[in-house]
């Protein structure tokens, strides 16, 4: 993790944009289409060759679904405000890098185990 001091606005490479951006098999033109960047401001991001702006941050942390301290490599829970175990987390993170249609798929299925449980206990 790094030290944020605020002393500098030297860049920084971004290596935890360049590790969600791969899980969610997204390439960095791909990436950039979606959020109305160029793919060479993605790839300066992901090298530490630009720092983004604020909003631009607040973008990219919106559409992962993950911090913008993640994002800037200030820590590695995609979520570190919410206490959760590191297994609920790895879950949740998966379930983000889902389709709609697979994510919907999926509850489907936690929907059908819950009700085989509830018959079960019974």
């Amino acid at each position: 993790m790094k030290k944020l001091d605020g002393s500098s606005n030297k860049p920084f490479p971004m290596k935890n944009l360049a590790k969600i951006r791969k899980q969610s098999g997204r390439t960095q033109r791909n990436l950039s289409i979606l959020l109305g960047f160029s793919q060479e401001l993605i790839s300066k991001y992901e090298r530490g060759l630009s720092n983004p702006s604020i909003n631009s941050l607040k973008k990219m942390a919106s559409f992962f679904n993950c911090s913008v301290d993640y994002l800037i490599d200030f820590t590695d829970n995609p979520l570190p405000n919410i206490s959760l175990t590191k297994e609920q987390s790895n879950i949740i993170f998966k379930y983000n890098m889902l389709s709609k249609s697979n994510k919907s798929r999926l509850e489907g299925y936690i929907d059908s185990l819950l009700s085989s449980k509830e018959e079960n206990d019974l």
